[in-house]
């Protein structure tokens, strides 16, 4: 975990996640599969994952005033094998037009993994534990004994 003193806003949470697989990374936040190389009949990065085991790395920072934490939270994830019907398919939904790496594990994109090995709302880009572990520590009150009776 690092903690680092910077001008922040009052509060601010971020999460921002990056896909890596076999030494390629695919990008931060959103991958620009509106690029020229892309169509809405082909993904290459999809290509990549397919059969494949990835990372996706999700670097989360609360901040407070002057006070920073920031903690890179790793998940792997496994994609079965994908024929090129439905590569071509999932493209048209335009669902990995703005995910980092190509996928949203929250839609469509769920059909196509085999194995999660670690935090699925990282994947989605808000690691929830280790979010409300931060928030605690900077004092936020997370599901407190009042809220739970309710």
């Amino acid at each position: 975990m690092l903690r680092t003193p910077s001008p922040c806003p009052d509060r601010s949470v971020t999460g921002i996640p990056s896909v890596n697989t076999g030494g390629v990374c695919t990008g931060f936040f959103t991958i620009s599969s509106r690029c020229p190389a892309f169509s809405d009949r082909d993904n290459p990065i999809l290509r990549l994952l397919s059969g494949r085991t990835h990372e996706v790395v999700t670097v989360l920072s609360v901040c407070k005033g002057s006070q920073l934490e920031s903690e890179a939270v790793v998940t792997k994830v496994t994609f079965r094998t994908l024929c090129e019907e439905e590569l071509r398919a999932y493209v048209r939904t335009g669902e990995p037009m703005d995910k980092a790496g190509s996928y949203g594990i929250q839609g469509y994109g769920a059909m196509f993994v085999s194995r999660i090995e670690g935090d699925y709302f990282s994947v989605m880009g808000l690691p929830l534990c280790p979010l409300c572990r931060m928030l605690r520590a900077f004092g936020v009150p997370i599901l407190d004994v009042q809220e739970a009776q309710a």
